[in-house]
């Protein structure tokens, strides 16, 4: 039986699945012929549960899950920067209730992920990250099928150094089943919603007193450029 360790690696290192390959079949536990996130929950289930546990994904909704979102979206924020090193925050809003997931992070030239830390939603996930070349594969999930908490916020916590703008691709989340769902990204919305109270803001941070580059969904609280503090629900 492949371990989940070694199949948490393959993930990491952007293994793709060929349909002539005996071992991508394997690999391939959910059986939606690609190898991911939903995998590795889909081998956990089978290793703790026995294997009633994994529920294949039917041949012909293959097609359909590799661009199934549901009423799932995620964004990335940049929360800090000073010395030449940032980090940014993953927001995930989510109607499923999610198991696991995971992320490319595209890099500028000379720039490198330093650190990957879950948020409070993900507290009792570990995450893994991997340099291939031109990004970084971010995967986070649990061996004892512990589960991400809540509907909205951070989920995860990235340190990048180095300077430029990242970019963020390739999001895939997990059910407790193992089903796949690709997410989309939230960030236009969350701009709109930040370009109709921009005009006399000084700074944006949320319930966690963290700052913000615009308003984000839940508690806002906006310091004001005359010094006054006022609090905003962002939907």
């Amino acid at each position: 039986m492949l371990d989940v360790q070694e199949l948490i690696n393959l993930v990491l290192a952007k293994v793709q699945f060929d349909k002539e390959d005996n071992d991508s079949h394997i690999q391939d536990v959910n059986s939606d012929e690609d190898i991911n996130v939903g995998d590795v929950t889909a081998l956990i289930n089978l290793v703790m549960d026995g294997p009633e546990a994994i529920q294949p994904v039917p041949s012909k909704m293959i097609k359909y899950m590799k661009s199934y979102s549901g009423n799932n979206t995620y964004r990335v924020e940049e929360v800090v920067g000073e010395n030449g090193c940032r980090r940014y925050a993953m927001l995930l809003t989510n109607e499923t209730a999610f198991a696991a997931g995971q992320l490319d992070v595209v890099l500028p030239a000379n720039a490198k992920v330093a650190g990957v830390h879950v948020g409070d939603r993900a507290s009792a996930l570990d995450a893994y990250f991997q340099d291939n070349g031109n990004s970084t594969r971010i995967v986070f999930t649990s061996l004892d099928k512990s589960m991400i908490e809540g509907n909205n916020g951070c989920v995860l916590f990235i340190d990048v150094e180095g300077n430029g703008e990242i970019e963020v691709e390739n999001v895939i989340f997990s059910d407790a089943r193992g089903t796949a769902y690709n997410l989309s990204n939230a960030t236009t919305g969350v701009n709109s919603i930040y370009e109709s109270v921009k005009d006399g803001v000084k700074a944006i941070y949320n319930a966690a007193g963290q700052k913000l580059r615009g308003l984000s969904k839940g508690i806002n609280i906006i310091r004001n450029a005359d010094g006054t503090t006022t609090k905003k629900i962002g939907k």
